[in-house]
This record gives structure tokens, C-alpha cells and sequence, in this order.
């Protein structure tokens, strides 16, 4: 976002230093206790200052996503694939990518998994996924961004795949992309 920056590190933290801020300290710093791999997203809509923006990031359990409030520290909801207590799904592995989606009223969020799932949870609702699409990849998803205007995101995984997963559909596209081997 404009006038900000944000890392994550390795020490399990999301810091932000604003702009025009004369000193080496972050203005804000949220301990998350996430240690894995996945790379935390941001959601900064227009004109909100920091403290409002929302971080999410794999939970305590890495199969969960969790979004945080930045200012507050405090977890604003944690989502799950399946509901609380219900055994009718497979466990499929740890969050291994995040991404919001932020077109609509309320922001929605991208997941993709170790089983190769991509996930999609709405805010509004976020006790469990509003909508799975199996089969998009066949190894971990290692990457995901959204495009909001078109609804639509696109997922890269160690399958050498690029999937674009029609947002609100639970359908998707393998893209052929031309590859070079390098040696």
C-alpha cells in the first residue's frame, strides 16, 4: 500500500514501517506465531491507515487460515475448510499459498493447499469454505493471486501448472504456458 511497508519474518512476525516515519523501529507489529513457509497477505483498501488493514496467515493449526485486524492484534476470524467438529472431510494438508480477493462488499480469501485444493472463504461466512475445487493441481499449490475485476484467480504448483480458477464457479482452466529448460 501507498506510504507503507510490510514483511513478514521469520520469527513468526508481520511488521510495518510508514513512510515519513524518521526512525528504524516498525510502527506496528504483529506476532502471529506462524512459523511455515506460506507468505502472508494484505488487505489495505484506499485510505485506511495500517492499524486497520487485515493480514492473513495459516493458524496454529497450518490447515486453517487466520486473519488478523494489524492495529489491534487481535485475530478477527479464523477459517477452516470444513466446520468445527466434522469428520466428513479428508484432512488435505497445510495452507500453502494465501490471497485475498477484495471486489465485493465483504473481503473474500484464496487458499491453496499441500493436496493441491485451492479453497475460497467469504468473510461473511467464515466458519467453512464456500467453495473447493479438487483436482486443480496434483502437488502443492506454491503460489495464487487474484485479478477482483475479472473474479478470478491463478494458481502456479510444483505440477510445472499454471490453473485460473473462475471465482464463485467451481471451475477451472490449465493454462499450456511455453517452458524453457534451463541448465
Amino acid at each position: 500500500a501507498a506510504g507503507a511497508v510490510a514483511a513478514q519474518g521469520r520469527d513468526g512476525c508481520v511488521r510495518v514501517w510508514e513512510a515519513g516515519l524518521d526512525r528504524r523501529a516498525p510502527s506496528l507489529e504483529l506476532r502471529t506465531g506462524c512459523f511455515n513457509f506460506c507468505r502472508f497477505d494484505l488487505l489495505a483498501r484506499e485510505g485506511e491507515p495500517p492499524r486497520k488493514w487485515l493480514v492473513a496467515l495459516p493458524g496454529d493449526d497450518a490447515d486453517d487460515v487466520c486473519v488478523w485486524e494489524l492495529g489491534s492484534g487481535a485475530r478477527a476470524f479464523q477459517l477452516r475448510r470444513q466446520p468445527t467438529g466434522s469428520a466428513d472431510a479428508p484432512r488435505v494438508g497445510m495452507c500453502t499459498s494465501i490471497a485475498f480477493e477484495s471486489a465485493g462488499a465483504a473481503p473474500r480469501l484464496v487458499a491453496g493447499l499441500e493436496d493441491g485444493a485451492i479453497c475460497l472463504w467469504d468473510a461473511r461466512a467464515p466458519a467453512a469454505a464456500v467453495q473447493t475445487c479438487r483436482g486443480a493441481h496434483a502437488e502443492p499449490v506454491l503460489c495464487i493471486a487474484t485479478a477482483p475485476r475479472a473474479a478470478l484467480a491463478l494458481s502456479g504448483s510444483a505440477d510445472r501448472r499454471i490453473c485460473a480458477l473462475s471465482i464463485g464457479a467451481v471451475s477451472y482452466t490449465h493454462l499450456t504456458l511455453p517452458t524453457k529448460r534451463i541448465v
